[in-house]
């Protein structure tokens, strides 16, 4: 089965431009070790531009119709050489965001974290969420993470390695429902359940081993980590 850390190895970083805590932002970076890699992969979409120069983190893409950053902190990172350009009509099919996940397949990416991608409107941030599914089916990789979540979508059994700064551990089923699914190494721990779409039975539980070990027949699972406060 897969072990899943999110914790480092990524190559890809997305940085789009819902809310963000910049300085909680960098905290967690440095706690996600995405800083690290030499070959790094930054992607800022659209509004993710104007996050990106509050980090001081310089992209190697941009993408998006560009309707919502600064046209001063635009024309800056259009002018450097260094960086590559992808600009799109307002009106078009796609999200920003999800060109940006189409960027990635073109990239060969296998890994992939996604800051800003949460808060703001609603409907971008369910969208952001269920673009993970889009990353499954490219093979790739990828995690949506804020200050107090970190999240990522499974097909398939897999142990997931314990956050210390994370306490709790959830589960939401994407299908109809998840059938013999079995949870380990955790306070509530399940033997041959069935979890239902969007039920609430395995929210909140806690990792209480150095791995949590979950196995199920077939399914979409969105797997959340969480802590109610960025200390």
């Amino acid at each position: 089965m897969q072990v899943v850390n999110v914790l480092k190895d990524y190559d890809t970083l997305i940085i789009t431009g819902g809310r963000m805590d910049v300085k909680a932002i960098r905290r967690l970076l440095d706690d996600l070790e995405v800083m690290k890699s030499d070959k790094l992969n930054i992607i800022a979409v659209d509004g993710g531009i104007e996050r990106a120069n509050e980090l001081g983190i310089k992209p190697t893409h941009i993408i998006g119709d560009f309707d919502t950053v600064d046209p001063d902190v635009l024309k800056r990172y259009m002018m450097d050489e260094s960086i590559q350009v992808d600009s799109y009509r307002p009106e078009k099919d796609e999200t920003d965001t999800e060109l940006a996940a189409d960027l990635c397949k073109r990239l060969e990416s296998k890994k992939v974290l996604i800051i800003g991608a949460l808060g703001g409107r609603m409907d971008h941030e369910l969208s952001n969420i269920f673009l993970l599914e889009k990353f499954n089916q490219y093979g790739i990789m990828a995690a949506i993470a804020d200050e107090l979540n970190v999240m990522f979508y499974m097909t398939e059994s897999f142990y997931y390695e314990k956050l210390s700064s994370y306490k709790y551990f959830s589960l939401i089923s994407l299908s109809e429902k998840i059938e013999g699914l079995n949870i380990s190494g955790c306070k509530y721990t399940l033997s041959n359940g069935t979890l239902k779409q969007f039920s609430s039975l395995c929210i909140s539980n806690e990792i209480t081993d150095e791995q949590a070990e979950v196995k199920f027949k077939q399914g979409k699972i969105l797997v959340i980590s969480s802590r109610d406060r960025f200390n």
